[in-house]
């Protein structure tokens, strides 16, 4: 089952995550020697040994493999083994990922290796996960994060397998439902800094952990420190972050589906207070200009927090945003489609994304298009079918998406210009 995701080009070296390694080596050592030494554990995708400005290798170098296990078996195998024509072993590490962050020391760098993050139902108890993830290695801890009062399981969860390898073994081949992802060490004070591919030391574009949440700082709060997200699907993982990472305090964000390119994210403060301020500050927020941010927090939802937006939106009666059923999705009339009947829509007290309006309008069938007017909390919905306005009309009239109120009303057509007459002229 594969785990590799939609990255940007500049990103594209580290996906799958933890699939480079960094080797501190000889100087006399080849790219040859490496790919034979390293073709053993997998596929090698590439080899790049660091040079000086003369061209002569300055002891370091890194081979990027095709999956993570192959990385993580050839980290454990030939750590400290020599290769080639060389008498000095080598020093095989996890390369540092922008996606990852960075580990400072040894024993931060195992962690991040060995520990997972993943999104469970609520009601789950370690003995489930144990059962489920058992069968990829031996598992040191598990930790479900619950919340301080009531001990309910907030959908959260780490696994901490003895091994590399096992983790990686887990990451690839669990149920993917699970959301499964590298967990970074809670960051340390004092900062950290990472190896790039020039060999030199750079500092975290990223700081806090991006993929694993702080789990001392989830446990103490008594209240919601998790925002659920719905935004344009052409926002990014790394803009959204940028965005709120505007609010101190943010401890996670995480789009949730497999794409870079999603319309749902969950983002996670380490304190209340930091998260309800971000909703103030954000709830409404037009990023990009037309789309509205939707922000709640995740005990303002009906359904858990963390959901695939795919499926939210097409595989479900509408339950868990709209305050009446929905029939299932159905497909758009075709382009060329003529129109049949406009709806007037309002949105109360504030206009939803467009990507969410359309996923709602779809479900009568014959939806040619819905645009908002400029600057304005109303606009238009256009269906190539008189029936299937009149039934997006009678279902959605005063319903809630989101917590916004809709108005869905048969829109005035247009009257056709008067022919002026021969009178008129005169």
């Amino acid at each position: 089952m594969s785990k590799r995701s939609h990255k940007s080009a500049n990103d594209e070296r580290d996906d799958p995550p933890m699939s480079r390694l960094f080797i501190v080596c000889s100087k006399s050592n080849t790219e040859k020697e490496f790919y034979e030494a390293f073709s053993k554990f997998g596929n090698v995708e590439d080899v790049k040994i660091v040079k000086e400005k003369d061209g002569s290798s300055k002891g370091v170098a890194f081979v990027k493999f095709q999956k993570t296990s192959e990385a993580a078996n050839a980290c454990e195998g030939l750590n400290g083994q020599m290769i080639g024509t060389s008498s000095r072993p080598i020093k095989v590490l996890i390369a540092a990922s922008r996606n990852m962050g960075s580990a400072s020391g040894k024993s931060r760098e195992d962690e991040k290796a060995q520990r997972l993050f993943i999104i469970i139902p609520k009601g789950f108890t370690e003995e489930n996960l144990h059962d489920e993830f058992d069968k990829y290695g031996e598992i040191e801890d598990i930790s479900i994060i619950r919340d301080r009062k009531t001990k309910e399981g907030k959908g959260f969860a780490y696994i901490k397998f003895k091994k590399f390898s096992y983790a990686a073994l887990a990451f690839e081949n669990c149920d993917e439902k699970y959301k499964a992802v590298f967990a970074e060490p809670k960051p340390s004070r004092s900062g950290s800094s990472s190896l790039n591919d020039s060999g030199s030391n750079a500092s975290s574009n990223y700081g806090d952990d991006r993929y694993g949440m702080s789990h001392d700082l989830m446990v103490s709060n008594n209240g919601d420190c998790a925002l659920h997200v719905i935004c344009s699907p052409m926002i990014t993982h790394d803009q959204l972050w940028r965005l709120f990472d505007i609010v101190p305090n943010m401890d996670y964000c995480k789009m949730n589906s497999e794409s870079d390119f999603s319309s749902s994210a969950t983002v996670v403060y380490k304190t209340q207070q930091a998260a309800l301020h971000a909703r103030q500050k954000l709830h409404g927020f037009e990023y990009p200009i037309g789309e509205r941010l939707i922000v709640k927090l995740s005990s303002e939802m009906k359904s858990a927090p963390v959901v695939d937006t795919q499926n939210f939106f097409n595989n479900s009666n509408g339950a868990n945003f709209c305050s009446v059923n929905l029939p299932s999705p159905q497909a758009q009339a075709p382009p060329q489609a003529q129109c049949a009947q406009r709806c007037f829509i309002v949105c109360s007290p504030h206009v939803l994304p467009i990507h969410v309006l359309k996923k709602v309008f779809c479900r009568f069938g014959n939806l040619i298009d819905v645009y908002l007017l400029s600057n304005r909390n109303c606009g238009y919905v256009k269906y190539a079918s008189h029936e299937s306005a009149r039934q997006a009309m009678k279902t959605l009239h005063g319903a809630e998406i989101y917590g916004v109120k809709l108005k869905v009303l048969e829109a005035e057509e247009p009257s056709e210009p008067r022919k002026r007459s021969k009178m008129d002229l005169d």
